[in-house]
């Protein structure tokens, strides 16, 4: 037999050992089940947490791709033309530069003698 005290009235009762048992067991159901509910939203909040700390972490790093993209295309455009015109000034240059080293080949072939010769045969 066991004595269990009451603890708003004070009073005392005996019961049998198969009945503490059934209390001292409902008692301990009652605090287990309080245990793993506060479990379960501990990790329920941990869970949350670390699903927001991923998507802010995500969002940092897209955020560094996208600047990085953004300057390599700022970096692509010359002086701000557009792609085709880039490339036609270049085939422009490319023209220019040709018709100087063809216009500075004619003359470092030129010699006195030669011009001589073509003024004697009245080509020039």
């Amino acid at each position: 037999m066991n004595e269990i005290k009451c603890p708003k009235c004070g009073t005392v009762f005996e019961i049998d050992d198969a009945s503490s048992d059934s209390i001292v067991k409902q008692i301990r159901d009652r605090e287990f089940d309080k245990e793993v509910n506060l479990r379960e939203e501990q990790h329920k909040l941990d869970k949350e947490n670390s699903i927001k700390l991923a998507e802010a972490h995500i969002k940092e790093e897209l955020g560094l791709k996208l600047n990085e993209k953004d300057l390599e295309i700022s970096e692509l455009k010359v002086w701000g033309m557009p792609l085709w015109l880039s490339i036609l000034v270049i085939v422009i240059c490319l023209f220019i530069s040709a018709i100087f080293s063809a216009s500075e080949n004619a003359f470092s072939n030129c010699n006195k003698y030669h011009f001589k010769v073509l003024a004697e045969e009245g080509r020039f």
